[in-house]
């Protein structure tokens, strides 16, 4: 996963090693895990120590890291297939569409049927 922070700064670039362990625990488990507890006990460590270091390093949070790779596997499923908002909901481990709609539309300015939408849109401008 290559997060784009700012100009400078990625995910790809990290040196520290816990904050390499946390995103890689990440992207394993994302689809079933959207807490920072978690990932601070599966690396051990602290929340607390996560946030600091990850603010100090990228100027985000443990918890923006975790939005960013839900969103961006949200994304990639409309762009890949006809999958419904519905069934994208569950296979990213929100509980409720209502919920998951109300996540994509707080990070992206959009809703995901809209989304969908433009998307479907824009292949067929191809």
């Amino acid at each position: 996963m290559d997060l784009f922070i700012d100009g400078e700064n990625s995910i790809s670039q990290l040196t520290d090693p816990l904050l390499k362990r946390f995103v890689d625990s990440v992207g394993r488990g994302f689809r079933n895990n959207h807490n920072v507890e978690y990932y601070a006990d599966q690396i051990g460590t602290t929340t607390k120590t996560l946030n600091r270091r990850l603010k100090e390093t990228l100027g985000i949070t443990p918890k923006d890291i975790i939005n960013y790779r839900i969103n961006s596997e949200a994304m990639r499923i409309f762009a890949s297939n006809d999958t419904s908002v519905k069934e994208i909901a569950y296979q990213l481990g929100f509980n409720s569409p209502d919920y998951f709609h109300n996540f994509f539309k707080r990070l992206n300015k959009i809703t995901p049927s809209n989304y969908k939408k433009q998307l479907t849109y824009a292949i067929s401008d191809l």
